[in-house]
């Protein structure tokens, strides 16, 4: 039997991840018709600040409870919009957060995305970055998924090598 709630709430996660996707690809289209067709509030459609980075490690929890997850991506995906606006964001008071869900990749024996697309992209570091590497190392944290994010051919594999290779010299064992 299917718990409706806790179903519900996965599939709110899943929108709103989505509506985070199609705004990274400045979609307006899609935002339109997403919005419409399942009713999602439009505050979603903008999630940049304090604010929405909340809410935004909120629905990463959510993901928790949908069966079969085995890496945890896009964690700090906010921030490379925020910084982009031309603002930074201190993540110390999303530790609480950050680290209840660092927790639950470790306790689940989940990876955590690594992605190299910051480096590339104007944030300046990989996502996340070291700051949350290293709450991920204090959690218990050794398993790393290396991703480019390439959403072009010749982004394939860029900078994996180089981020592997710093993971290893920081002490992450499974790459």
């Amino acid at each position: 039997t299917v718990d409706m709630k806790v179903f519900f709430r996965q599939m709110r996660a899943l929108v709103r991840l989505s509506f985070l996707e199609l705004w990274r690809r400045n979609d307006v289209f899609g935002l339109l018709v997403l919005g419409l067709a399942l009713m999602v509030p439009l505050s979603m459609a903008s999630p940049f600040g304090a604010a929405g980075a909340s809410r935004y490690l909120d629905e990463m929890a959510l993901l928790f409870t949908v069966p079969g997850i085995t890496t945890l991506a896009h964690l700090t995906y906010p921030i490379r919009y925020i910084r982009k606006c031309g603002k930074d964001l201190s993540l110390k008071p999303f530790y609480p957060k950050l680290r209840a869900i660092l927790g639950e990749v470790v306790s689940r024996g989940m990876n955590l995305e690594v992605n190299t697309s910051g480096l590339r992209q104007g944030v300046g570091e990989t996502m996340p970055g070291e700051e949350i590497l290293s709450l991920y190392r204090e959690a218990g944290g050794t398993k790393i998924a290396v991703g480019s994010d390439a959403h072009k051919a010749e982004h394939i594999g860029a900078d994996v090598k180089e981020v592997t290779d710093r993971l290893r010299a920081a002490g992450f064992t499974v790459i």
